[in-house]
């Protein structure tokens, strides 16, 4: 029975389903929970904590959670459009220039936030080696060892 649980303990770990510093089950934030989290966060008063506002909230939320999730994804302040062919190339440049500092580059992206900066440079970058590899010739020495049954 204990292998049992540690192997299910092990699955919900390696998934990310399992916070470890607050030891709750993580879940997906509900359309429902987005909409009374913005509610929430549109009605707070200036000494309320990100701790207060999810003791209001459905389920075991956290407050970095409902923090993370308003800042990241529900602030009218974001942008979730897609992405132009203008900010690809800026992004590059300033990737270029300063590196992986994610908040550093997001200021020269008003409304894109540093999460999104970085997934953003990370799927280019995976677009760009996989073209790359496309673009590789046929190894010949793959035919080769193909007639010996590898």
């Amino acid at each position: 029975m204990k292998k049992v649980l540690s192997l299910a303990l092990s699955g919900i770990l390696s998934l990310g389903l399992f916070c470890p510093t607050c030891h709750a089950l993580r879940s997906k934030f509900t359309e429902a929970e987005d909409a009374q989290l913005r509610q929430l966060v549109q009605n707070k008063n200036p000494d309320e904590t990100w701790d207060i506002i999810a003791s209001r909230m459905p389920g075991e939320k956290t407050g970095r959670q409902c923090r993370d999730r308003y800042l990241y994804y529900l602030s009218p302040y974001i942008i979730n459009t897609p992405w132009t062919d203008e900010e690809n190339q800026l992004l590059s440049e300033k990737y270029q220039e300063l590196g992986p500092r994610w908040r550093s580059i997001a200021r020269f992206f008003p409304g894109r936030t540093d999460n999104q900066i970085k997934n953003r440079y990370r799927l280019l970058e995976r677009k760009q080696r996989k073209a790359q590899r496309a673009a590789l010739p046929d190894d010949p020495f793959d035919d080769w060892l193909g007639g010996f049954g590898f």
